[in-house]
């Protein structure tokens, strides 16, 4: 058991450690959102994409000691939570993962604050990309029709211009 528990401790600190970095990633990409800096952005998207599969990896195996923890513990419950082990494990582990436990979710809720922001951010943003292109089409009567309302084609005559000579 205790040879499990370092492992847990072991995940739990790489998992503090991979969201202490999604921090500083979407802090950054909060940045190059307001600066407008679209290789920041792409850099930055690229980082938490990575990132995202190395939670999910880190994700899977503290599940899977948590699972070899409850078993040698004798809980039955599934899914199985680091809350309820901690309930049942000596306390100088329980003290040392639970400050873990804790630190995490602090971490995981600045998280969501900085990722609530940029999700705000973007969608503005498309925003203002949908209604500048409507004011184009407007304003263009007629010329622009070939590319219809929301990228599907339009049945109707086939204009030549300068951006789509199917002519």
């Amino acid at each position: 058991m205790k040879n499990t528990l370092e492992q847990l401790e072991q995940v739990l600190a790489s998992e503090l450690n991979v969201h202490e970095e999604f921090l500083v990633s979407a802090r950054q990409f909060n940045k190059a959102i307001r600066e407008q800096d679209l290789d920041a952005i792409d850099r930055e998207r690229a980082v938490h994409d990575a990132t995202v599969c190395r939670i999910e990896k880190l994700e899977v195996e503290r599940m899977s000691y948590c699972r070899v923890l409850a078993q040698s513990l004798g809980i039955k419950r599934d899914p199985v939570k680091l809350g309820m082990l901690l309930e049942k494990i000596p306390p100088q582990w329980r003290d040392r993962l639970s400050m873990l436990q804790e630190a995490l979710k602090k971490t995981i809720s600045e998280l969501s604050k900085i990722s609530t922001s940029n999700r705000i951010l973007l969608e503005e943003g498309l925003r203002v990309v949908h209604a500048t292109c409507s004011f184009v089409r407007q304003s263009a009567g007629s010329r622009y029709a070939p590319y219809g309302k929301h990228g599907r084609p339009v049945d109707g005559p086939v204009f030549q211009t300068m951006i789509n000579k199917t002519a």
